[in-house]
């Protein structure tokens, strides 16, 4: 007598033989996808293709009962990285939108697929790096609102008065104008469901500066991946060997106050010899002579064998130098954009030399006082530097407060803690679902 697996009715080519055919086995693992996507809570995560999205996405998918589906860019974006970097490995990914019609696109897509909600990764040039593009995307807000879906918004910055005033001077009445502009535009996003931001910071400045309810924001704190071990390519052993590498890493932009950091290394170097400085990161193309007059900068303080520009890296390059590194400096000028780096470095258990803007302290409270550098005050980067070259306890002690932060941020962690802020914009059955995922995923 034949038997038949799965309860499927077998071909007579399997059943001649007894045993299923790779077709069966292939279409009984299509209906088994089938199912579980028919009882899973489904979700659409819209944004590029950045790390941010990709480590959301698989921490989503890693979920039981929850299908994360994602609404990506028919191509790359043109931008200051954006067309060089293009993150891959989404589960279930969809050219879905262009630069110019993704308002449009995207909202075709949802009525397609009718997601219990939709989670947008929000960024200023996340949809296109021509500023005018963004203006339609409240309407796109608006339009899925309208037609009932359920909205979530991750907000990674904020571009707050202080800011503004970095940028365009105290006192200025175009630092005054775009805040204005500004708080129309995040009032007219608060018709969503839900504003996710990282820190409490950003959760301040959205009721005090832009007069946003508190009960429309929900605080879910940024995810750290899990790395395996980076190699380290034999590229960088052969030219950088046993050497101390202070590492400086990304877009090169003025916001990031390089100079500072190289004014403050040139100070130690001499009594560091095995150290080097080494620069790695595309040019910033909305302030494309920076970058020049980095390098230039360098060279002249800098002997030859103690600077290095690496220049744009692929992540595996990348992470590979960073495995390297014995410290990272994060010499931002001022609170904006400076998550995704940080978390980046503590995935690898780096420590870093980082500025004591809002944003960092928070991030890093209770981390080495040591380790905080002033903003644009190169003689405290050099004391900083110094200690991490020379005090072995010291680096040890900051790598072991890192280790333990990535710990506690791990994104099986932070998921759950999305998915609570889906139950917060939801109904009942959503309500249900997600909490058993979370008390499962919390097991």
């Amino acid at each position: 007598m034949t038997s038949v697996k799965f309860g499927e009715k077998s071909s007579p080519t399997s059943a001649a033989h007894g045993r299923l055919t790779n077709n069966d086995l292939r279409a009984a693992e299509a209906r088994k996808r089938s199912n579980e996507q028919q009882t899973a809570l489904t979700v659409a995560l819209v944004g590029d293709t950045n790390s941010y999205t990709l480590q959301l996405s698989k921490a989503l998918n890693a979920l039981p009962a929850l299908n994360c589906i994602f609404y990506g860019p028919k191509k790359r974006l043109s931008g200051p990285t954006k067309g060089s970097v293009r993150f891959k490995g989404f589960k279930d990914f969809r050219a879905t939108w262009t630069e110019r019609l993704y308002p449009l696109q995207i909202l075709r897509q949802a009525l397609r697929d009718k997601p219990a909600a939709i989670h947008i990764d929000y960024t200023i040039t996340e949809f296109s790096s021509q500023y005018l593009n963004m203006l339609y995307f409240p309407v796109m807000v608006l339009l899925l609102k309208a037609l009932r879906f359920r909205v979530v918004l991750t907000i990674h910055d904020v571009l707050s008065k202080r800011i503004l005033e970095e940028l365009f001077g105290t006192r200025s009445l175009r630092a005054r104008t775009i805040h204005f502009g500004l708080l129309c535009y995040f009032q007219l996003l608060s018709i969503s469901d839900t504003l996710l931001v990282h820190l409490n910071v950003l959760r301040d400045t959205l009721m005090k500066e832009f007069l946003i309810k508190p009960n429309r924001i929900s605080l879910v704190p940024f995810g750290v991946a899990e790395l395996g071990p980076s190699d380290v390519l034999p590229y960088w052993k052969d030219r950088l060997g046993s050497r101390q590498i202070v590492l400086a890493l990304g877009v090169v932009a003025p916001r990031k106050g390089i100079e500072y950091l190289i004014e403050g290394f040139s100070k130690v170097a001499p009594s560091h010899p095995n150290s080097i400085f080494v620069l790695a990161g595309p040019r910033d193309t909305r302030r494309p002579n920076y970058l020049d007059t980095i390098v230039r900068m360098a060279k002249s303080s800098l002997s030859r064998d103690q600077f290095l520009y690496a220049g744009y890296l692929d992540e595996p390059v990348a992470n590979s130098l960073i495995a390297m590194s014995r410290v990272v400096a994060l010499s931002y000028l001022y609170a904006c954009a400076t998550t995704s780096m940080l978390y980046w470095i503590m995935a690898h258990r780096k420590p870093v030399v980082a500025s004591a803007i809002s944003t960092l302290r928070e991030e890093l409270e209770g981390y080495d006082p040591m380790m905080f550098v002033e903003p644009r005050n190169s003689a405290e980067i050099a004391t900083a530097l110094d200690r991490a070259l020379t005090d072995d306890d010291l680096l040890a002690r900051a790598a072991h407060f890192i280790d333990l932060k990535a710990s506690n941020h791990a994104w099986d962690r932070i998921a759950p803690s999305v998915v609570t802020a889906y139950m917060s914009t939801s109904s009942h059955f959503l309500k249900a679902d997600s909490r058993d995922m979370a008390s499962r995923s919390s097991v």
